[in-house]
């Protein structure tokens, strides 16, 4: 929510530019009108006149620019998840940040209840643990769960943006050590952005060359090829068709989505039949 913040942010800044724009051209075409007018009517009040249309049509005209095509919260989470192309959408969690009704509140509730019951059940108390879920008929169901740190970069972008080694927490946990949760010093204000992308290809086939070209970058955090050339690989339908991932971080989440797709420009991947 703190990168929705700084974007909602920009994006205000830029409608505001944009209402003075719109007030200007109306305070000049207001203008213009009055000393058509009073050229006709009153030549004498020309001046006052089109000083105090032009005052007059600039008002309204930033006034019914700026309320009318003022973009709400869910507009401007529609338009960052289009730019940034996430998997993780931001107008999901827009629409649901601070959302404390009493139905929220329950359905919170019973989702923690099925989380723990499905916990104990399984006698998960040594392990990381990956959970899905589905709501059906205001109901949660806990529709997958497993003791593992989930796939798909979970794991990796949890250390990233706490700053610590989770593979580490996962051993100490299996290990019956204690273990601390707390965030790293790169993540004391608030966690660090990251971004991540599933290398797939678009039809079965044999790898015949893949290549990563990016230069060192302390920003660009993994590079991971799953199969090598002449190893076979499938269109993508189900996570294990992944042929592998790319991770990055950044100041901002903004930063962090643009050096991932700096990052895949110069990774080059060829499927041959």
């Amino acid at each position: 929510m703190k990168e929705f913040e700084r974007f909602k942010k920009k994006m205000m800044l830029q409608h505001l530019i944009k209402s003075i724009l719109v007030a200007v051209i109306a305070g000049l075409g207001g203008a213009a009108l009055a000393i058509l007018f009073f050229h006709l009517v009153a030549p004498a009040g020309t001046i006052v006149g089109a000083i105090i249309a032009g005052v007059v049509f600039a008002g309204l005209g930033f006034l019914a620019f700026y309320k009318q095509a003022k973009p709400d919260d869910k507009k401007l989470a529609l338009r960052l998840d289009k730019e940034l192309n996430l998997h993780e959408k931001v107008a999901t969690m827009v629409e649901f940040n601070g959302n404390d009704n009493i139905i929220a509140q329950k359905q919170r509730e019973d989702a923690k209840l099925q989380l723990i019951g499905a916990i104990k059940a399984m006698k998960l108390d040594n392990c990381a643990i990956n959970a899905d879920f589905i709501m059906k008929d205001g109901k949660t169901y806990v529709l997958e769960i497993g003791g593992r740190s989930g796939a798909t970069c979970l794991a990796e972008l949890t250390a990233i943006y706490y700053d610590f080694d989770y593979y580490e927490k996962i051993l100490q946990t299996a290990l019956g050590e204690e273990v601390s949760f707390a965030p790293g010093p790169a993540a004391k204000d608030g966690g660090v952005p990251n971004a991540s992308k599933l290398l797939i290809s678009d039809k079965d086939g044999v790898i015949v060359s893949q290549t990563d070209g990016n230069e060192p970058d302390p920003d660009i955090c993994e590079v991971q090829f799953d199969y090598k050339p002449g190893d076979q690989v499938h269109a993508f339908r189900v996570g294990p068709h992944r042929i592998g991932h790319v991770i990055t971080k950044g100041q901002t989440l903004e930063d962090a989505v643009a050096k991932l797709h700096q990052a895949l420009d110069h990774i080059h991947i060829e499927v041959g039949e």
